[in-house]
Parts: structure tokens; sequence; C-alpha cells
């Protein structure tokens, strides 16, 4: 992560709403993909269809080069090599996002050939720790050679194959590094995993550009022990990023827990997407609780059953609501709700099945920065996504100046955009106790058979039950059964 001045623009996520000016009223079709021209960041990778990645393996030349299995595990963690394209250890980039989406969203990851930057690996370190103009980084540097040099086959790019949507820009570019011990990477944070965007380059439909990539050390795909070189669980992270989510754990000094408990894929980089993320990407349409009834939710991994509780709904992810899914500890869940893969922070996903509650704040803010990075920053009332003005910003004096839009609400509470902005994302204890700065979730946390959750006596996360927009939460519900496939609860207006 780094910054500009007061502002984060380069970052391991993203908090920005986008729109685009022909939809009017179909809002439950509104992602972060498909609408990023009123953000900071142009060129996102798309979230559905058929999108293509381009992953190039970094060779500097003072640094021991690539071997033959090094290259092979490279393009197993993004290829995987089974029918399913999973991998020996877990599942690839491919196969995990095909199985998180239900098939909406099909990644094809083209390896090029291994290139070797004109600078050592000691000056890309130095660029990237030195409080250098925002152009001059390692990383922008770098792929400005990459995007003049790089070859597949030895035969120079075409970069037309690489833009799916059109939308003049490559859909992602992915920079795997020979460089970096495990101390290096894990307490220097030299060639650490993290998401950028090329701000200073326009759209080319005839020759797109580079605006979305992500960089991190090929010792990233052993940090699971048993994994052999084919740990995708750090480029599934930063490739949820790429497509426009934000990191779900907290930036916070001297806060170690955030307030989504952990137990999910863009906080603690285990399991498979949660509920709010999978409805910003366009996966999933969760239904909207309207009246006293019973539903029945099958599993969330298996059929993308959501739920969602909101007194004034706009009828899209980026509102305030809560969303309900049932989890259960099988598919894209199982192999880490039985195995830890990061031996430091030893965290599972959840091992029993049960309901989770999120509350989730993802309002937009607008905001209008001047030439010394103060501004204004206010939420933006309007449905009609139409209305949504295109960014207007620029890079001087390394501050963000100009106008664009962006989600207000942060799990880091120093990232929160005004003094009205809250968590973005937040699990809600049925022990009504929060997990900032507290605790990881556990099993206990989840709703089971018998629970209720009233938003009356979880006054830790609610005030006088209600949202924060001051909105009364309208439906309490109870767990009158559960199993391994389905969960039927029963709703009660308040």
């Amino acid at each position: 992560m780094k910054k500009i001045g007061k502002y984060l623009v380069i970052a391991t996520g993203i908090i920005a709403l986008t729109s685009c000016n022909f939809l009017k009223k179909e809002y439950t079709t509104l992602t972060y993909s498909q609408f990023d021209y009123a953000t900071l960041y142009n060129g996102l990778t798309p979230s559905v269809g058929d999108v293509n990645l381009l992953i190039v393996p970094i060779e500097f030349s003072d640094k021991d080069s690539f071997t033959e299995e090094q290259l092979n595990n490279i393009n197993y963690s993004f290829n995987g090599y089974k029918d399913d394209n999973s991998n020996d250890y877990w599942e690839s980039l491919k196969s995990y996002y095909n199985k998180s989406s239900y098939g909406k969203l099909n990644f094809n990851c083209t390896i090029s050939d291994v290139f070797t930057p004109s600078f050592s690996s000691s000056l890309f370190v130095a660029k990237e720790n030195a409080n250098l103009d925002y152009f001059e980084t390692g990383t922008h540097v770098l792929a400005e050679e990459v995007y003049n040099n790089a070859t597949i086959n030895s035969k120079p790019i075409d970069y037309k194959n690489f833009d799916s949507n059109k939308d003049g820009y490559v859909d992602g570019v992915w920079f795997i590094f020979n460089a970096g011990t495990t101390y290096e990477v894990f307490n220097l944070r030299y060639y650490w995993a993290y998401t950028s965007w090329m701000m200073n380059t326009k759209a080319n439909i005839n020759n797109p550009t580079f605006s979305t990539f992500a960089n991190c050390s090929q010792i990233f795909l052993y940090e699971a022990e048993e994994s052999n070189g084919q740990d995708a669980h750090t480029i599934i992270h930063e490739t949820g990023h790429m497509m426009g989510l934000d990191d779900y754990y907290t930036y916070d000094k001297n806060v170690h827990f955030s307030s989504s408990g952990g137990k999910m894929m863009m906080d603690n980089n285990i399991g498979d997407h949660d509920a709010f993320s999978k409805f910003a990407l366009g996966w999933i349409t969760p239904k909207l609780v309207t009246k006293e009834e019973e539903i029945s939710l099958k599993s969330f991994g298996k059929s993308g059953d959501a739920l969602i509780i909101s007194s004034d709904f706009v009828g899209n992810a980026f509102d305030e609501y809560l969303i309900i899914e049932f989890y259960t500890p099988d598919l894209l869940n199982e192999k880490d709700s039985i195995t830890p893969y990061n031996e430091v922070l030893k965290n599972n996903m959840f091992k029993e099945p049960g309901i989770i509650v999120y509350h989730v704040d993802a309002r937009i803010a607008h905001i209008n920065l001047s030439s010394d990075g103060d501004g204004s920053t206010y939420f933006y009332v309007s449905n009609d996504i139409s209305k949504f003005k295109k960014s207007n910003i620029s890079i001087k004096d390394n501050y963000i100046t100009g106008e664009y839009y962006s989600i207000a609400a942060s799990n880091s509470k120093s990232k929160k955009l005004g003094e009205n902005a809250y968590f973005l994302i937040e699990q809600i204890n049925k022990n009504n106790i929060s997990f900032y700065n507290k605790s990881l979730a556990n099993d206990d946390s989840l709703y089971h058979k018998g629970d209720t959750f009233d938003s009356n006596s979880l006054f830790s996360f609610f005030s006088n039950s209600t949202f924060h927009n001051k909105k009364k939460i309208n439906f309490n519900f109870t767990v009158l059964d559960i199993n391994q496939e389905e969960a039927k609860l029963k709703f009660n207006k308040i």
C-alpha cells in the first residue's frame, strides 16, 4: 500500500462505485467493473464473462533464474491442470473464480515469456520504498517496460487479445518476481503482494493499454507448507482487488482484528467470497425480505442463495442493508476449514454449517478534492446512476485533486471518507460482541437451529435497532431448522 499525500491511490484494494451513463433503472446489474468511469481508477478487471489476464514472470538479472519447475508452478497456480482446472494443492485462480462465480467468470490466464527488466532487483526495491513521484515507483516503471517489450512465444504481444470487454484497457496483468527470501518478503515487505493502477494511461481500443495490475514474489505460491509452489490464496485475494473489492481486514494501527471476523477471502485470504462481494461483482441476485414468511436457503457455496433486510433498498450492492447467507464447510471452504494455509495466522474457515449475517454499508460518497488534498465529502443520495459525473482527477506534487465517487465506508477506520462513514462489512456475532480489535469469528458466532436474530438485543452493533442511515431494521428472524444442504428461517416484521 502506498499513499499520495493524504489520499490512498495505490492499495491492496479499491473502494469505488463505478457507473455508466446508459443505465437508468436496472440497478441490480450495477457492479464494480461495469461502471468504473466515475472512480479514481479506470480499466478494472471485468468480473463476468471470459476475461483474459496476462501473467508475466519477472526475472531480475541479479537473482537466480526461474527453474522449469517454478515456471510450471506459476502456470498451475493460475490455470491448474486437472479436469476441473484445480491443482494438486487446492484451487488455481481459474478454478476458484469459476466456482465462486457459479460459472459466470472464466479467467483465461496466458503466461508470457520470462521478462528481464533493464534494472536490478535492488534498484526496483529502492524505487518501491523511496518517496518518489507516483509514476516513478518500481512497479510503474516495470509496467511500462513490460508493455513495450514483453513477448509471447518470442513474438510481440497483441494487447487486443487481452481486452475482452473492449474498453481500451488490458483486462489485467500479473507480475510474478523471481526475487525475495522469506525474510525479505514477510519481514521487510520487499516484492510484496499488492494491486495498483496505471493512472497516467488512457484507453485505446486499437492498442489497449495497461491499467489494473497486481504483483508479488513467487514465494507467495509456496506459502502453505504442503502446497509445493501451487498455493493460489494470495493471487486469488489480489485478483479480487483487480475487480474492485476492498480489503476487509483493518490497516488501523494497534488494531489486530477487523469487523468482518476474518473468515473470508478479502479478509484473511481464506475460503469462498462472501455474499456482499459476490453481489457487487454481479454473480448473485439476493432476495429482498418484504413480508413475514418462512424462507429456505440452500448452501451459499452451491446455490448463491442470499437474503437482504433493508427498510429502503435501492436494488444494488451499493447501499446499506443486512445480507444473510447459509455457510457450509464444503466446496471452496472445505480445504481452509480443515487446515490453515498460513502457519502464522493459523486461521480456519468455520467447521460447522450455520447462518452468517453481515451488516453492509456500501453507500456512495462524492469526493471533491482541492489542490492541497483537502476537500468536501458527502453521501450521494440519487438512485439515478446516469447522473454520476465522470471522474476528473489529476496528480500534482503527489496529491490527488479533482472529483470522483467512492464507497465512503471501510473496515479500516483510518481509511473511511467523511465523519459519517462506518464499517464497510461487519459480521453480526450472535453473542452481541463486535469482532473489531477483539477476536476472529468462530463456529459459535454463527446462527444455528433455534437461534434468533433480534436487532433490539444486538446493541453492540445497532443503536435503537436502526441502520447507520437512521432507518429502522424492519425484520428479525429465527432459524427453524438446519442441515448440510438447507436452512429454514422464519422472518417476523418489527
